[in-house]
């Protein structure tokens, strides 16, 4: 078995995005990485035969060491046998393709013990079509897809930027921003990027980018909405959790993803939190600075958010001023 656990990057995206061809290039590729990759149907990407070493069940190695086989079934007895055929993989990437939202699989590597201990989500990959987008986007079009795709993702592939003009660009990423301003945005043609970019890149570990992404608020036609805000002061730590707990027990088939640095009473390190679906975790952060403010930031992605009533729970643990003496 591995001694650290493995790094997992899920892959979802609108239909013609170009997720097959992205997965082609991770697996053909000569990227010196040891991929394992489960897809929906190995057939549809349409490897060389020739980068074919060995075939066992429906577990297929590459000449490049990665390996490949195709879902059936649960997941977990699937990546559990992937680790098991080979040891030093560096990561696995999953195709979520026809799963409307990412969320529960991505829920399942927090709340499975065997997955917890023998994994690690790394990123949620999604790729969205830069033709035909704007129709993507629009809820009453029949092509419309699920925002959740776009919602979850850590990172963001405008595929087939070629064929689109940079203002019409402009315009998408602008669009894709309003729906989810945590997630870096990636311009590609062919689905092809430096595998850096999307694989390895700890987006649920506490100490990555938990600066960025904190904005104005957005908010979309599809009523899919970022919420945002920031304050000075001190909160108490234990009025925090139990907020974040009813928050996401009533509402977390509502909350994609949330995330905040927040300022807790009697701590010289920030409180940062982060939470995917109904699943939520903090740790301490680097100590503050020893001079300027103190300010706590939190953002909120889902959808039919009320921004009134979120800031209202969230501020109301927040610790009076002490009274000044005399």
């Amino acid at each position: 078995m591995r001694d650290t656990p493995l790094p997992v990057t899920l892959v979802t995206g609108f239909l013609g995005a170009g997720k097959t061809t992205f997965l082609n290039h991770l697996l053909s590729s000569d990227h010196g990485e040891k991929l394992g990759v489960i897809v929906n149907e190995f057939d549809e990407l349409g490897i060389d035969q020739d980068l074919i070493e060995n075939t066992r069940g429906q577990l297929v190695g590459m000449n490049n060491g990665c390996l490949c086989c195709t879902v059936q079934g649960d997941l977990k007895p699937m990546i559990l046998a992937m680790l098991e055929a080979d040891p030093t993989l560096s990561g696995l990437v999953i195709e979520t393709t026809g799963l409307a939202n990412p969320g529960p699989i991505a829920a399942a590597f927090f709340a499975d013990p065997l997955l917890c201990e023998a994994t690690r989500l790394d990123a949620i990959v999604t790729l969205v079509d830069a033709v035909n987008l704007k129709q993507h986007l629009d809820p009453t079009h029949p092509d419309s897809v699920p925002f959740a795709q776009v919602a979850h993702a850590d990172r963001i592939l405008i595929n087939k930027c070629d064929l689109v003009t940079e203002a019409e660009l402009e315009r998408l990423s602008v669009d894709l921003r309003a729906i989810n301003p945590l997630a870096a945005q990636y311009r590609t043609v062919r689905g092809v990027l430096s595998v850096r970019e999307v694989l390895d890149v700890h987006a649920y570990d506490f100490e990555h980018r938990f600066e960025e992404g904190f904005a104005d608020d957005h908010h979309h036609e599809e009523d899919i909405s970022s919420v945002s805000f920031q304050t000075t002061g001190d909160f108490d730590q234990i009025q925090l959790n139990t907020y974040f707990c009813n928050l996401l027990r009533e509402q977390g088939e509502q909350i994609y993803r949330c995330k905040g640095v927040v300022n807790v009473a009697q701590l010289d390190e920030p409180l940062l939190f982060q939470g995917v679906s109904t699943l939520f975790a903090t740790a301490p952060g680097k100590p503050w600075p020893p001079t300027g403010p103190r300010v706590t930031r939190a953002v909120f992605i889902g959808t039919g958010l009320d921004r009134a009533s979120l800031e209202a729970g969230f501020m109301a643990c927040r610790l009076e001023p002490a009274p000044r003496p005399g």
